[in-house]
């Protein structure tokens, strides 16, 4: 389970905020370097690099208020329940994105695509980021300002969502960039990995369940 409500304070739960206003700058200068005229191989690291900086920026925010890693799931207590049902979510992560995918467009065809090391790699990165920040922090830390553990996911979940916004409008540049299927999955990917979370305070399974996610994403390819 995750800390109880009134373990964090409302310092704390305004620093969650101020955490995601960090990591959603970076997200606008990273769409930004993506449109740029730089090297395609160097805007390719970018994928790499971001991801470390919020990373790096989630450290000192921990730092800042003496909080460990296991304040943020980061520890081996209770893996194999954590394991356990990030598998089973991970499950129902897929059948939704399933049911979205063909619900919103004409598949006529399903293919499995390819991947290399670098493409898994770079998906445990950003999954194991997007955890640790927004399933890891955020949320345990909102529980500060709201004392309700349910409401705190809630509102992590409109951040998660609005955190994938700046990349998508910058490279598409059109205002509803992001779709309302890519919405849909979105919102679920919260609530699995959060409960996935919740369910064993640990937060391997829900890196487990958002990486295997991201790379059945580019493995399955609906024509």
């Amino acid at each position: 389970m995750l800390s109880q409500p009134d373990h964090y304070t409302k310092k704390q739960g305004l620093s969650a905020f101020l955490l995601f206003l960090i990591v959603f700058l970076f997200a606008f200068l990273h769409g930004f370097l993506i449109m740029s005229s730089l090297p395609i191989a160097l805007i390719n690291s970018l994928n790499f690099v971001f991801p470390l900086l919020d990373l790096l920026v989630l450290v000192i925010f921990l730092r800042a208020f003496k909080d460990r890693l296991s304040s943020i799931g980061l520890h081996s207590n209770r893996l194999k329940r954590s394991i356990f049902w990030g598998i089973l979510l991970l499950g129902v992560q897929l059948v939704f994105y399933f049911i979205v995918t063909f619900s919103f467009n004409n598949v006529t065809k399903i293919i499995l695509g390819s991947t290399n090391l670098t493409m898994v790699l770079l998906f445990l990165n950003s999954a194991f980021v997007e955890e640790t920040i927004y399933r890891g922090y955020i949320e345990t830390r909102l529980t500060g300002l709201f004392r309700n553990e349910h409401i705190a996911s809630s509102v992590t979940a409109i951040l998660f969502i609005l955190a994938h916004y700046p990349v998508k409008w910058i490279s598409s540049q059109q205002f509803n960039a992001l779709t309302f299927p890519h919405i849909l999955l979105l919102l679920t990917l919260h609530f699995t990995c959060s409960y996935t979370y919740r369910k064993s305070g640990s937060l391997w399974g829900s890196v487990l369940l958002h990486t295997c996610y991201n790379l059945a994403n580019s493995l399955i390819i609906f024509i």
